[in-house]
């Protein structure tokens, strides 16, 4: 490309990053996510000074409010070792980053006063009319806040959950009915009436400015927010840049099942005087990065489309793709989510359709191009010939048939993935299914080594492991608890809500309805939900794991039930060991431990039987890592 030409391109993305960039501020994207970030990296190579890659936010009305700091946008980076390169040995805050709208909101003298958009980044448009009817803490009462001025930012977002229940709304309402939850929330910000449409948004904190708050880490902020009543995005404090690799992939198996959208990873020095000593810059500050997987789109057409039922009974579809190339891997399934779906974006066999790829492990389905008429549904659930139903929401198929196999293995084989019982892949589960060893959660505790050793594949060595594995699983707290249940809407982020308004059985058995209401994130529809399973099925459930030995910890309480010991220190697990590796991670956090992937300065004691070849055992050994014996370790916990 000469250098006319190189000109012109140049001018020609900075108009259309600029562009695109109100747009998507104001809840009217025309272009994905993927197909921005393109534009950007595009420009990047070609110009990297641009002025269209500073601009943070968009151009504010004429409702524009200075901010006392400037908010800034991040810089950010798609590569696991640049990040790493990035935290230069330091310990890190890392947490999920939100894909929603930013919001600040000011509180004089404990008082809640004002809320503004990010906008440009030195003016915001007020937001203070959107909140009225938004879940959020108006009163601070942490000494912290006697006095002073503070300024509180997050993201305004929206639960997957909840989106179902605006857009039911929105229908009603004769609004429309949305089609797609990612800009919604800036939508729902720039209407100028239907403003209590915003009860359904939530408000996720996760920065504070005041002064002398005697805060010294990153960790703290988000401790001192949701003492207050905050929702904070999921977070962890990582003590080494070693343990990010692990984190990511955590963060990638949790994709699909997280409460709300989000857009990457925030990572964050947590020790607040190293962040601040990196210094800005015009658009973003030095101590904290985004990490962002590689967004990769093609363009292919559509095979055909597979059927299949969770646990839930809910239909989901796949669809079968010529094959293309996306982030060096070769793709040829597609998410299509559900009923309503396939009908909104008019996808059937035939038709041409952008894919995407950034982070997930199945693809997602972008944009429709060419159309190929209408998708045939079929009238009976696959597994078992029940007649199919449309749900309340009108979104899902259902099959309603409780005893459906499908329905019954799904479940069975969350409760195994949630409380990491490990050697009973989706075969194994069958085999047991098919000679009637397991028909409910249950039934796992149950069985017996002589009960699986004559199934094809198994052995005895095999089934020992199996029973092994499932008695080390019998101690749980309350968020894994209601996680495995399966419960439609109620993953691991919402569970984490719960449990920190009602910490015990005793609490969660006890909470109407209104109550659980009155969590930030929960809507009608999860609040039923949740009723109606643990009512018709957790606790009966739990009455019958109880009688098999299985116990559910207070959330909080298990560590205080097996004691401090361990608090402070990180352990490494290497090596072969006696019983499952997550038996005695299990050992280790219940006592305050924690559990790292690799050895690091930041190690304390790594578990290991005996001297070996590996790279951890080396690594122990150059940093003077202590190294404990199972039995010194279980000497330890006891001491």
């Amino acid at each position: 490309m000469d250098a006319q030409a190189r000109r012109k391109r140049i001018q020609e993305i900075e108009k259309l990053l600029v562009h695109h960039k109100q747009l998507y501020y104001r809840g009217r994207a025309e272009i994905s996510d993927a197909a921005y970030d393109a534009l950007e990296d595009e420009l990047r190579d070609l110009d990297p000074s641009s002025y269209a890659l500073q601009v943070v936010g968009y151009e504010v009305g004429e409702q524009k409010i200075r901010h006392e700091r400037p908010m800034l946008s991040l810089d950010k980076s798609r590569e696991v070792e640049e990040i790493i390169g990035w935290m230069a040995g330091q310990a890190c805050a890392v947490s999920y980053k939100m894909d929603g709208s930013s919001a600040s909101l000011v509180y004089e003298a404990g008082k809640f006063v004002l809320a503004k958009t990010r906008g440009d980044g030195t003016f915001g448009e007020n937001l203070t009319r959107y909140f009225r009817t938004i879940r959020f803490p108006g009163l601070l009462f942490d000494p912290h806040w006697r006095g002073r001025d503070v300024e509180i930012r997050g993201e305004l977002c929206i639960s997957k959950a909840r989106f179902d229940e605006l857009a039911d709304e929105m229908a009603r309402r004769g609004l429309g009915r949305p089609k797609s939850i990612r800009n919604i929330v800036a939508g729902l910000l720039h209407r100028e009436t239907e403003l209590d449409l915003c009860a359904y948004l939530d408000f996720l904190g996760y920065e504070i400015f005041s002064d002398e708050l005697g805060l010294e880490t990153e960790t703290q902020k988000f401790d001192l927010l949701a003492s207050e009543g905050f929702a904070t995005p999921v977070h962890e404090r990582l003590d080494s840049p070693d343990a990010f690799p692990d984190f990511v992939e955590r963060y990638q198996r949790a994709l699909e099942s997280h409460a709300y959208l989000t857009d990457g990873l925030v990572v964050a020095i947590d020790d607040l005087a190293a962040q601040l000593a990196r210094g800005f810059t015009a658009h973003h500050p030095k101590g904290k990065i985004a990490f962002k997987f590689k967004s990769d789109t093609a363009v292919t057409s559509v095979r055909s489309i597979e059927v299949d039922v969770g646990r839930t009974g809910k239909l989901t579809f796949v669809g079968q793709v010529d094959p293309v190339e996306l982030s060096g891997a070769t793709v040829q399934r597609v998410t299509l989510h559900n009923a309503k779906y396939i009908e909104d974006h008019q996808i059937n066999a035939g038709c041409r359709i952008e894919i995407t790829r950034s982070g997930e492990v199945i693809p997602k389905h972008e944009q429709t191009i060419e159309t190929a008429g209408a998708y045939r549904f079929p009238t009976a659930c696959p597994r078992c010939g029940t007649a199919l139903v449309r749900s309340d929401t009108g979104v899902d198929l259902v099959c309603p048939d409780p005893a459906c196999p499908s329905r019954s293995l799904g479940r069975i084989a969350n409760w195994i993935d949630v409380v990491d019982i490990e050697f009973i892949g989706d075969e194994t589960l069958a085999k047991l299914a098919e000679r009637g060893l397991v028909e409910g959660i249950a039934d796992l505790y149950r069985l017996r080594v002589e009960d699986m050793e004559v199934l094809e594949g198994l052995g005895r060595r095999s089934a020992r492991n199996i029973v092994e594995s499932i008695a080390s699983s019998k101690r749980l707290s309350l968020a894994a608890f209601l996680t495995a249940l399966g419960i439609e809407g109620l993953g691991k982020g919402v569970a984490k809500l719960i449990v920190q308004a009602f910490p015990s059985v005793a609490a969660l058995e006890g909470a109407g309805r209104d109550e659980l209401l009155a969590i930030s994130g929960i809507g009608e529809v999860l609040a039923d939900n949740l009723q109606g399973g643990l009512t018709s099925f957790g606790w009966p459930l739990l009455d019958e794991l109880s009688g098999l030995g299985v116990e559910i910890a207070d959330e909080g309480s298990a560590a205080a039930a097996g004691g401090q010991a361990l608090a402070g220190k990180t352990f490494v697990i290497t090596g072969t060991l006696s019983r499952p590796r997550k038996e005695i991670q299990r050992l280790i956090e219940q006592h305050g431990g924690k559990v790292a992937g690799s050895v690091s300065k930041q190690t304390s004691y790594l578990v290991c039987n005996q001297a070996s070849s590996s790279s951890k055992y080396k690594k122990a050994r150059e940093l003077d890592v202590a190294v404990l014996t199972e039995e010194e370790l279980d000497a330890l916990v006891q001491a």
